[in-house]
């Protein structure tokens, strides 16, 4: 083997662990891109889960309050205060299961980087 088809096959060598390189970075960067973005959607679903449970908490002292005065009263879900906080719940409802089915997505691109 002489010195010109020595260098060929290093420098070929060396262009594959480059190109390698490049491949194993770009999946680590999808990667990380997904993990941070998942991130911020467990983050938003949490703070929503706080505010549901506030309004849960909300909604019982209001009833609380009302029977502890007038042991027979009732409580309607057409009444403003309780419609209103009816209201929140369901919309803190669904947008935590909108953040549950985004995160139960595969990330595409990472599907993608994968092959």
């Amino acid at each position: 083997m002489n010195t010109e088809e020595l260098k060929e096959k290093f420098k070929q060598g060396v262009d594959k662990i480059v190109t390698s390189s490049k491949k194993a970075i770009g999946k680590a960067g999808v990667a990380m891109q997904d993990f941070s973005d998942k991130s911020v959607i467990r983050i938003e679903k949490h703070q929503l889960e706080t505010k549901l449970e506030a309004e849960y908490i909300r909604l019982g002292e209001l009833v609380a309050a009302r029977f502890l005065v007038e042991p027979s009263a009732s409580v309607s879900a057409s009444e403003d205060t309780v419609a209103s906080i009816i209201k929140e719940i369901s919309r803190y409802n669904e947008e935590i299961k909108k953040r549950e089915e985004t995160l139960a997505e595969e990330h595409p691109k990472t599907k993608d980087a994968e092959e």
